[in-house]
């Protein structure tokens, strides 16, 4: 990435900046694909009738990777001996290095943190114990208990905090991505 753009963020923290900004954007694409698959339409009788253990597999795997991404954003910021990739551990490199808006985003990542408990929660407790009632909700649209809407808020959320203490955009491409779960639904539904 072109570091210039990261002008706001002192150079000891460009890369932790980084690293996290391609968490958050890896986290927005898998929810895409989750979204395309799972989430949207009536895409989900045709996977099950293709090959409803793999789909299952699939949906499983996006959604654990999503849920794993926020869980680690709302990690603090140093657990034990090593520091974590997180928006409190952000914070805290902001703060050593006087950004003119350390305090602000803390206050905001916080926010973000506490916002984000619904999944912090199902990680900690459902995902880590593989808690098979919670798996699927009731209705397609939910994992763990948790509204897709739910989950692309925070997405969205933690880029806008990036966003925010940078002066940059986070990659958050909303399309589908090419070659991925519209291009199997394009070629199943053949």
């Amino acid at each position: 990435m072109d570091n210039d753009r990261l002008a706001n963020i002192a150079p000891q923290h460009r890369d932790y900046f980084e690293a996290l900004e391609t968490r958050v954007s890896q986290a927005h694409w898998d929810f895409v694909e989750y979204r395309t698959m799972f989430y949207e339409g009536t895409d989900v009788a045709l996977l099950n009738a293709t090959a409803p253990h793999f789909f299952s597999i699939v949906r499983r795997a996006l959604i654990v990777s999503i849920f794993t991404c926020i869980r680690a954003l709302t990690d603090p910021a140093v657990s034990g001996r090593n520091e974590n990739l997180s928006l409190l551990g952000l914070a805290s490199r902001l703060a050593q290095s006087d950004h003119p808006l350390a305090d602000a985003f803390l206050a905001r990542a916080k926010d973000y943190v506490a916002s984000a408990k619904p999944v912090y929660l199902a990680v900690s407790k459902k995902v880590a114990h593989f808690d098979a009632d919670h798996v699927v909700g009731a209705n397609r649209n939910t994992s763990f208990a948790i509204d897709g809407d739910e989950i692309e808020l925070l997405i969205d959320g933690a880029a806008w905090l990036l966003d925010f203490v940078s002066g940059t955009f986070t990659i958050r491409p909303k399309g589908p991505q090419p070659g991925g779960a519209a291009e199997v639904l394009r070629r199943l539904g053949v």
